[in-house]
């Protein structure tokens, strides 16, 4: 697997005054294997970033390859099929559905063989040290475990892309170095793209760019 940035730019027009730039000409590339850290303070571009290389947002300008194929050739349909399949995600916030238990929302994204999945959903919830019942809902759980289960989640599916947006913010740094040892097990499959302010979380990563006004600094 191979996922490559070119120029990758993102604009946004106002009616009054000089347009708001979010991302200025990010070049980046990320292979099975790689952990790659993007840093940068609040409002440089970092979750914008993520959106972009997913496809969840179009750039304005410079184009995302995933193995050779324009993410821009696909539609919609094509891209979200693409996603579910091969992309794991894991948000600022842990976007549990309130209405499932634990294990459902684990299993979101699976489409196949879920008694095989639920199986890999308590043998990740174990990794990740989500010592809970996974019959109980989101809203009995601390902020810290949703995000645990949500991590989980990002991951059932054997993603070769993992998307990390401030995965360890709602967490104690003993929970977070267990979450960001977890996500490492998977580079023998996966490239991950993890975007946060804390250095020290970066501990495992193949290359740390500096983000700063939506531009990776030199």
């Amino acid at each position: 697997m191979q996922l490559d940035a070119f120029e990758l730019s993102l604009v946004y027009p106002v009616l009054s005054g000089p347009p708001v730039v979010a991302l200025d000409h990010v070049n980046l590339t990320v292979r099975t294997g790689d952990l790659i850290g993007v840093l940068g303070p609040s409002g440089s571009g970092k979750s914008t970033l993520l959106y972009l290389l997913a496809g969840l947002k179009k750039p304005s300008s410079g184009a995302v390859f995933l193995d050779n194929q324009d993410l821009a050739s696909h539609n919609d349909d094509e891209l979200e099929r693409r996603r579910l399949a091969s992309f794991g995600f894991i948000f600022q916030r842990h976007y549990l559905l309130p209405h499932l238990d634990l294990l459902d929302n684990i299993l979101l994204p699976v489409q196949h063989n879920r008694p095989q999945a639920a199986e890999k959903a308590r043998q990740l919830a174990g990794e990740l040290g989500l010592d809970v019942d996974l019959k109980r809902r989101p809203h009995e759980l601390s902020v810290g475990q949703r995000q645990l289960v949500a991590v989980a989640r990002a991951l059932i599916n054997d993603p070769v892309l993992i998307f990390a947006d401030e995965p360890t913010a709602s967490l104690d740094s003993e929970t977070g170095l267990r979450v960001m040892d977890c996500l490492a097990r998977q580079l023998h499959r996966a490239g991950m793209v993890v975007v946060t302010h804390d250095f020290k979380i970066l501990h495992q990563a193949t290359e740390i760019h500096q983000l700063r006004d939506g531009r990776i600094l030199a």
